[in-house]
């Protein structure tokens, strides 16, 4: 196909790919939700009714574009028969594709196209209350993210594959963004007292960041190219650049690929919650309603080690064919090969040994109102920023979330509307102290169009004294008889 050879140039400058869970909703709303609510506001711990909270793993992965689909299936389907997979870049697929088969198509090019990825592995962590009015906590994460926003539409796959040969491609400006790192959270808040007057928490977390893996494409002025025949192309003009970690590139070839740390930075999550308690209610920490403002992921990684920034910039006509690309075995090759044909010389692109990217940064603000007593309907919208030249990015979002909860058992329904484009709806549940969920039904049902998806699930334990009534019920004011942790009673 004439397309794919110049969209894999565009795409790979930066030596990732754009892959195929948003804000874990239903994991960390809830009061009960404990240290897992810093992810959305630190100073919710502070309404967690139990004196201490353990977190043994939380899992959770999101993942879409506006590129690519798979067409009426379920990508649970996808994944158990890849060998049904076909995609409609086949030229003989497109006219004549089997029954059984699994297609994947492409979206039509009506707006500026965007890919995410993302991952998360939450291990030990914990919250404790002191004297009820402050609460300290750590957190241990290992991340991963990749995403690139505001895709020009002209490097759509029915847009480029059906362009003339000879013909002006106009490539505007975007980036795009990928790391994966590890980061220690410490956890302070602190609440006004629980006496019947409206609470005020304020809470923050600083987190120390090691840097693994990381790399960037940037286009910083657009680039303006014509295919001359199917492997063929000229480039008139254009400069990008782009940054990798270089730790693992000759172990690609070997697949011998081990992590290692090659920079380190710092973030921050910090946020504010008012609430009104419910004096009527038999909870401890139970309020009428509740609001919240955070700001999440404020920060970055600076990798300075095993660490290579690169930038070409040319002004004149220049011959690329793709079949330069032949024999080509690691990313070094790849990084060598550009530099040779776009400025006559191997070397040199590199500018530097070392880059910045920022964190997916978003401000948050969010309102919990207790519509009946376990009753609760949340709301929360969530906005990114960007911090960086080279910065990761999270999608937008406003949600309404009705849930159910009590002490050994939660059950929510989001209503989500995502990056302000596209509706779904996500379920959660609780049990005890096991929480699974997704922000996005749509990629478990069959007949539907796949271009993403959202998943968590979470572990933990907390101080208890097993009783059937605590089931559907709470923590009781009169009681509180988390100050008295018992044993495990099964």
């Amino acid at each position: 196909m004439k397309s794919l050879p110049i969209l894999a140039f565009f795409l790979s400058i930066s030596t990732f790919q754009t892959l195929f869970s948003q804000e874990q909703l239903g994991l960390r709303f809830e009061r009960f939700s404990g240290i897992w609510a810093t992810e959305t506001n630190p100073a919710a711990v502070s309404f967690n009714p139990l004196k201490w909270d353990v977190n043994l793993f939380q899992i959770d992965g999101f993942g879409e574009n506006s590129y690519a689909f798979l067409s009426k299936t379920s990508l649970i389907r996808a994944a158990r028969h890849p060998e049904k997979l076909n995609s409609m870049a086949n030229e003989a697929e497109r006219h004549q594709p089997s029954r059984d088969q699994i297609m994947q198509d492409f979206f039509l090019p009506k707006r500026k196209m965007h890919g995410i990825g993302q991952g998360r592995f939450s291990g030990p962590g914990f919250s404790f209350k002191i004297k009820d009015q402050h609460t300290i906590g750590i957190t241990t994460t290992l991340r991963f993210q990749v995403s690139s926003y505001k895709i020009p539409t002209v490097l759509a796959f029915e847009t480029i594959n059906n362009r003339p040969l000879n013909t002006d491609v106009v490539v505007k400006p975007f980036k795009l963004s990928a790391a994966s790192w590890a980061e220690i959270g410490f956890l302070y808040a602190f609440n006004t007292p629980d006496n019947g007057d409206p609470i005020l928490s304020f809470g923050i977390m600083p987190k120390i960041l090691m840097g693994i893996e990381g790399g960037y494409g940037r286009l910083e002025r657009e680039v303006v190219y014509q295919q001359t025949s199917p492997k063929d192309f000229l480039f008139e003009t254009g400069h990008f650049n782009y940054g990798t970690t270089n730790s693992n590139f000759n172990s690609i070839e070997t697949q011998s690929i081990k992590p290692k740390i090659n920079g380190f930075g710092g973030a921050v999550n910090l946020g504010f919650s008012y609430s009104m308690p419910d004096e009527n209610s038999d909870m401890d920490m139970d309020y009428k309603w509740r609001s919240g403002f955070s700001i999440i992921d404020l920060g970055f990684i600076n990798f300075n080690k095993n660490a290579e920034q690169h930038d070409i910039d040319f002004n004149e006509s220049t011959p690329i064919s793709s079949t330069i690309f032949n024999g080509i075995k690691t990313p070094r090759d790849f990084i060598n090969t550009i530099s040779q044909n776009f400025l006559k010389d191997s070397i040199k692109s590199l500018s530097d040994n070392r880059f910045s990217i920022g964190l997916p940064a978003s401000v948050s603000v969010q309102f919990d109102y207790k519509i009946y007593p376990k009753f609760y309907v949340s709301s929360i919208a969530t906005q990114r920023i960007s911090i960086a030249k080279n910065n990761l990015s999270r999608p937008n979002s406003i949600a309404v979330i009705p849930r159910f909860e009590s002490r050994f058992l939660s059950a929510s329904l989001p209503l989500i509307l995502n990056d302000y484009r596209t509706f779904r709806m996500g379920f959660a549940a609780r049990l005890g102290f096991l929480v699974l969920g997704t922000d996005n039904l749509g990629w478990l049902r069959e007949k539907n169009t796949q271009a993403g998806a959202d998943f968590y699930l979470g572990l933990k334990i907390n101080g208890f004294k097993l009783k059937l009534s605590d089931i559907f019920g709470g923590l009781s004011r009169r009681n509180r008889t988390w100050k008295k942790v018992g044993c495990y009673v099964f």
